[in-house]
Parts: C-alpha cells; structure tokens; sequence
C-alpha cells in the first residue's frame, strides 16, 4: 500500500456463531490465501496491522442477528429458487441496519464480522537545516 493510503477490511469475526453448516469449516490455520478464514479478533487485526506497518484507525463489528437470520433465510430459499430468494428477501435488507444494533446487544449474539479501518502513515522526506 502506498503511502498515506487506507485499507477498509471487513472479514469474519473470530467468535461467530455460525450461519449455516458451511460456516463452521474445515477453516485453514495458517495465511494461505484462501478466501476466507474462521476469523479473526480485534488482538489479531492489531497485530497484523502493526507487523505490516499500518496504523488502526477504528474497529467495529457488523452483521448482526438480523443480518445473520435474513442470511441464513435467502441461503435456504436459494437452494429452491435463487430469483425467487432475490424477490423474497430483497425488501427484508432494509430492516437488518435498523435491527442489529438493538437485538444484537440484547441477546448478546456475536457479530458475524469484524470491520478494520487502518492506513500507511506518510513517509516525510527528512530536512536538513
């Protein structure tokens, strides 16, 4: 990344509960690439972020319950009919941001990701006086 540039990161949040049986693995244990790991901790973002040089700004979570059941639901209807899903679940997006924060925290339901706002902190020429 170059210098001064941002990295905006959302990837799965280390203590999930699982969403359908695909969500809980096999999971890689090491960086190999793959598209998505089991997840990560606010402690682990941290620490790569610091051994890559860059600077945490703020760390959040999303998709909560609501987003999760709604997830959950358009996976299943999928497995019948993907257009039919779309047409179902389609007015339903709205309601997740609304709901999340509220329902979330009141049966403490982890999030589903964990979101990293970071950046490369400029490089300044030195000066010489």
């Amino acid at each position: 990344m170059k210098s001064g540039g941002r990295l905006l990161l959302t990837t799965p949040y280390l203590l999930y509960n699982a969403i359908s049986p695909g969500d809980m693995g096999p999971f890689s244990n090491v960086e190999d690439g793959s598209h998505v790991r089991r997840g990560y901790s606010s402690a682990m973002l941290e620490e790569l972020c610091e051994h890559s040089g860059l600077k945490v700004e703020r760390i959040s979570y999303c998709r909560g319950y609501a987003s999760q059941k709604v997830a959950a639901v358009m996976r299943r209807l999928s497995g019948i009919n993907a257009l039919l899903a779309w047409a179902l679940i389609l007015p339903l997006r709205a309601l997740p941001p609304l709901l999340d924060p509220i329902i979330t925290v009141l049966l403490g339901w982890p999030y589903f990701c964990i979101c990293l706002e970071a950046y490369n902190p400029r490089q300044f020429p030195e000066h010489t006086f």
